[in-house]
């Protein structure tokens, strides 16, 4: 339902990478990055393997991790005492079995 926001590539690139089907990550990144680059946020194969181990565990199939670097980018934004997203740990349910 959501396939194709920004966040999701990173998780079928996983997904591929897991699976061992290189030559299919590749052309898949190397298009990601053709039609999705932009001068401030680049796409490149760089970005997607630093991507992929931040939000990622390659030794757990399936296993997605927050995002902890961008969403503390944003803590400021709300007061301290209303709520402190700077000691926030979010937790990753793992809501499917993979097989």
């Amino acid at each position: 339902m959501n396939a194709g926001e920004y966040e999701y590539f990173f998780f079928h690139f996983a997904d591929l990478a897991g699976a061992r089907r290189t030559s299919e990550l590749e052309t898949e990144i190397r298009h990601w990055a053709a039609y999705h680059d932009h001068p401030i946020y680049r796409k490149n194969a760089d970005v997607a393997a630093v991507t992929m181990a931040q939000c990622t565990d390659g030794s757990r199939s399936g296993w997605c991790l927050p995002d902890v670097i961008r969403m503390r980018r944003y803590y400021l934004a709300l007061r301290h005492d209303f709520y402190d997203l700077e000691h926030f740990e979010p937790v990753m349910d793992a809501r499917f079995r993979v097989t």
